[in-house]
């Protein structure tokens, strides 16, 4: 064993400990300076370089089941891109190439479509800090290889698809920058030249404004970690560029108050995060020399949100590396060590409990800020949480909830803009209410939830434009009702919803103009109502719905709704398995009768004149096709819902027969020597 670690050791007996484990995996090779992000268990490790050349790999490590996955490539190999997420995408921007170029691209990857995309920076650069809020990223600072630095701050706003900018007070590089309540601190770095930087630049968003404060040394490649309404930025180098410290500043978002502690031992490059209330400070190097890491740190600092130590870990390869907390867990990936460049992982998990059977009631910003401080451990709740509170304007305290197996109820909260906080939230036993939070304009921050197990019920939030963050849920086990949301346009966020088990309610939705966002959902256990739409003018979106699912189907008082023959209400009315009321909509979609003929109407004609006739239509037993002299019928293709065909051929006497066929929707193709001729046709 080193001195060092004797010594750690014997000062750990100390001081406590903190509670968990450790397991050890690999990335797929060698890898430093790697941009690395999260989103729900998964953490990712984009580009970097292997000692001696760049890559594009970008692959993920679920923390939960310990498998990886290739996620994709770089659009080109670069170390050092800057890495966040917002929504369901994933960002890595600027970083600098081999040769030590600068680079200005930002690739974007988006969960929920699987597919990548670019952008580019007003400016390439590395060393840049990257964060995010709400439905907006912030890509910060950074510097070329002369350490020329820039104060731009690029800005991606998700909900418009949309860039712009705004400054830092001071152009610099290599800051710690960190997301506390509504405020983004960007702290220390170096100045043009290499000097290095004691300032802090703190922006509001809910104002949109700029602040500025100091830290108590000046610093670059110090690491910031949020726990509850404080932000620690610790270690980093002092004089650059091979003088490390050991001070951690520690900013009180609530009082805007700054105080310090220390870390065990003085070093820079550290992997950081948060895990149940406690901020843990792993490895990092004494020096920082021509790019060349030496004397690497094994020590893990656990420390509470005011600095004080709650006990050591200690990593089993002392280095410089990447990573971040997730959940439970903290991951140390790669990074430069005694050996050179690494591709080992070390997680380590603290122990998480099942908590509150009795359930809790959150009404203030600060019992939000402190759930992980007065509830250590809980990250699986037993009984239900209430959400409701004028002074709540975020969530993130919350950030270490997994489940909820009662009901989760987020209501009356005024002054909350988005659900940030509970991104690892994968299941609710019970039902999700959303009712009547008048600032809420995202669901971002429920991109985890996989599973409602009641109702699900969205109710007067009128500033939601849309269910984005919704975009890994897939099922519901009761209801779902979207009701009296005066600003959703349409139901995006919903893609990968598959299946409902209660009536599927939208209704008083004044601004509705489309279903878009429902392509997934198959099934439903009850009523499908949709009623006091006034805008909309069809129900497209609802094609895949089984008909057999429904068992009773309302559609009333939509003043603008005309088209209603999609495929899943043709099959329904052409087998219903309970009460149907259609009326007081458009013409076209005013009486169950229109509808029918709606779903009766020729679909395509390749040729002019059809020359044909089919009946009867709806049929039960046979489907006749006569046809005008001098028109031959080639071919007969019968296809269903799902585009397969169910019998092809040419009929004799021009009869065909359907009474093996299930009750719905099919598509006929007649095709004959004047051309092709679709039509929707009806079996009993």
């Amino acid at each position: 064993m080193k001195p060092k670690l004797l010594f750690s050791a014997i000062f750990l007996c100390l001081a406590g400990m903190a509670y968990g484990q450790w397991t050890y995996t690999e990335l797929s090779s060698p890898k430093k300076y790697m941009g690395v992000t999260s989103y729900g268990d998964k953490v990712y490790f984009a580009g970097g370089s292997n000692g001696t050349s760049t890559v594009t790999t970008v692959e993920s490590y679920d923390v939960e089941t310990g498998e990886w996955a290739n996620t994709g490539n770089l659009s080109l190999s670069r170390l050092m891109p800057a890495a966040t997420y917002c929504g369901t995408k994933l960002f890595f921007a600027g970083g600098a190439t081999g040769n030590f170029s600068p680079v200005g691209t930002v690739d974007i990857y988006d969960i929920a479509t699987g597919q990548w995309s670019a952008a580019q920076l007003q400016v390439g650069r590395f060393d840049i800090a990257a964060v995010s809020h709400g439905d907006k990223v912030f890509f910060a600072g950074g510097c070329n290889f002369n350490i020329v630095c820039t104060d731009i701050v690029d800005i991606y706003d998700m909900t418009t698809n949309t860039w712009s900018f705004t400054y830092l007070s001071m152009a610099r590089a290599g800051m710690a920058y960190a997301v506390v309540g509504d405020l983004a601190i960007f702290a220390g770095g170096f100045l043009n030249g290499g000097d290095v930087s004691n300032r802090v630049d703190i922006y509001n968003f809910s104002t949109n404004t700029w602040s500025t404060a100091s830290l108590s040394q000046a610093r670059v490649w110090a690491t910031a970690v949020t726990v509850g309404d404080n932000v620690l930025i610790a270690g980093g180098i002092k004089n650059f560029p091979d003088v490390p410290t050991d001070v951690v500043d520690i900013f009180n978002s609530t009082t805007g108050t700054w105080s310090t502690a220390s870390l065990f031992e003085p070093r820079a490059w550290i992997t950081g995060g948060a895990i149940n209330g406690k901020a843990y400070f792993a490895g990092g190097s004494n020096v920082a020399n021509g790019g060349v890491n030496y004397d690497f740190s094994d020590i893990v600092d656990v420390l509470d949100k005011d600095g004080n130590v709650e006990g050591y870990e200690f990593l089993a390869h002392p280095r410089a590396s990447q990573g971040l907390a997730v959940g439970n867990h903290l991951v140390v990936a790669g990074g430069t060590g005694e050996s050179g460049v690494l591709s080992s992982v070390e997680i380590f998990s603290e122990e998480s409990s099942s908590c509150l059977p009795e359930g809790i009631t959150l009404t203030t910003q600060e019992q939000i800020d402190n759930f992980q401080i007065n509830y250590p451990g809980c990250s699986d709740i037993l009984g239900d949480i209430v959400i409701e509170g004028n002074s709540i304007t975020n969530l993130n305290g919350l950030n270490v909830l997994h489940s909820v197996a009662g009901n989760l109820t987020i209501m009356y909260n005024p002054n909350l803009s988005n659900l940030n906080g509970l991104n690892n939230l994968e299941v609710i036993g019970g039902y999700l209410y959303i009712i009547e939070n008048t600032s809420l304009t995202s669901l971002t921050g429920l991109e985890g939830l996989v599973s409602v197990g009641d109702w699900l019920q969205i109710l007067h939030n009128d500033l939601l434009p849309n269910l984005l963050g919704l975009n890994n849920l897939q099922t519901i086990g009761g209801k779902l009702a979207i009701v009296h949301n005066d600003g959703i346009i349409n139901l995006e966020g919903l893609g990968n919803l598959s299946s409902i088990g209660g009536d599927f309610a939208i209704a008083f939705s004044p601004a509705l103009l489309s279903l878009t966002g429902l392509n997934s959902l198959t099934t439903i256990g009850g009523i499908l109502g949709f009623q006091q739409n006034p805008l909309i003018t069809s129900l497209a979106g609802l094609e895949n719905i089984s008909a057999n699912s429904v068992t009773d189907l309302k559609i009333y008082i939509n003043a603008s709704l005309s088209t209603c023959d999609v495929q899943s209400i043709c099959e329904y009315l052409a087998s219903p398995g309970g009460t149907i009321e259609i009326h007081d909509n458009a013409p076209g979609c005013n009486s169950p009768e229109e509808v029918i003929d709606a779903c009766l109407i020729q679909v395509e004609e390749v040729s002019g004149e059809t020359g044909l006739l089919i009946i009867p239509n709806p049929a039960s037993d046979w489907i006749t096709i006569s046809t005008e002299e001098g028109i031959v019928i080639r071919q007969v293709t019968l296809t269903n819902r799902l585009g397969q065909e169910v019998c092809t051929g040419l009929p004799e006497t021009n009869r065909l027969d359907v009474s093996g066929l299930s009750p719905g929707m099919y598509v006929l193709s007649v095709l004959t020597n004047r051309g092709e001729v679709k039509q929707k046709v009806i079996i009993e």
